[in-house]
Formats: structure tokens, sequence, C-alpha cells
């Protein structure tokens, strides 16, 4: 069977329609993935910004936590600071109360030093250090050491002595109020 005969016009008719309907499938394809591309675009921009607000939370977290360490250690900071702001003379004094004590066959059981305060003697500046210790030992060494460090420390007074001597023969203690004036030059 011979193809039919069409003529040139039909042909370019045919040719039409089916562009047409080509062109039509192709812009439909076209239409769907720009729709499904929108559809993706906001779900990217959904996540991103709930990754950006989980990143925020963990942020704002994490600060608050960084802001609370900060806040300890500069608490121990200023504690360390008063700690090592005690001027050596502070640890010459101590050391020369362990030195009394020890030349007397004594113990030193506790002992605690003020931070050293200001004071003007007489037109004269002056660091006050108020040194307060219990010693345990026999009480006539007691005694004895109260007697030395009375006389150890020239610019010293002893505030208060409580001698406390147990009837059991045990260790006799005594506890030490003091107070040290040192010198401060200019």
């Amino acid at each position: 069977m011979p193809l039919l005969k069409l003529s040139k016009r039909s042909w370019i008719l045919i040719a039409a329609v089916v562009f047409a309907i080509a062109s039509t499938y192709l812009g439909v394809v076209h239409l769907q993935q720009v729709q499904q591309q929108n559809r993706l675009d906001e779900q990217f921009e959904q996540i991103q910004t709930k990754l950006e607000n989980v990143k925020i939370t963990r942020l704002i977290s994490r600060k608050a936590e960084l802001e609370t360490q900060l806040g300890e250690a500069k608490v121990q900071l200023e504690t360390a600071q008063i700690a090592l702001s005690r001027p050596v003379e502070s640890s010459m004094v101590t050391r020369a109360l362990f030195d009394v004590a020890e030349a007397h066959s004594l113990e030193v059981i506790q002992m605690t030093s003020s931070s050293p305060s200001k004071a003007n003697l007489e037109g004269a500046d002056f660091s006050l250090l108020t040194l307060t210790a219990r010693i345990e030992g026999s009480a006539p060494n007691l005694i004895n050491f109260i007697i030395d460090l009375n006389t150890y420390f020239g610019t010293s007074v002893v505030k208060s002595v409580t001698i406390n001597i147990p009837e059991d023969s045990g260790k006799a203690t005594v506890d030490v109020m003091m107070v040290i004036y040192i010198y401060q030059e200019g």
C-alpha cells in the first residue's frame, strides 16, 4: 500500500502538530522541574533556618557555660591575688614564729595572719599585721616562749595570751594574738 500522498502543506501541519505536542510535553516537564526546584529551595531554607537556630541555641548555651566558668575563674583569681598579695614580711614573721616555737621544743598547731593594713603613727607609715597562733607543749616552755616572743619582734605588741594547762598532765596550749608593725618607707 502506497503511502498516502499528502500535500506539502499537510506535512508541515503534521510536523507543526508533532512539534507543538513535543514542545508542550517539554514545557510541562520543565514546569514540573521548576516547581520541584522551588519546593526543594523552600525545604532547604527551612532546614537552614532550623540549623541556624540550633547553632544559635548551642552557642547561647555555650556562652552561658563559659560566662559561668569565667565568673568562677575570676573568683579564684581574686582569692589567689589576696593570698599572694601578702608581703614578704608576713612570711618572714610566720617563719620567725615557727623558729621561736622550735627553739622551745613547742609545736605550732594553728596559725592565722591578717592581710596587712595601713597605719600612721606620729607621721610614720606602717603596715600592721595581726598574727594569732595556738602553740602546744610543756607549760614551762610555753611561758619562756611568750617571754622570747615578746622580745624577739622589736616592733610587735602581744595583745593577748591565754594559757590552758590541763589537769590530766596533757600538753599545755597557749593562744597568742600579737600585732606586728612593719615600717614602710616613703
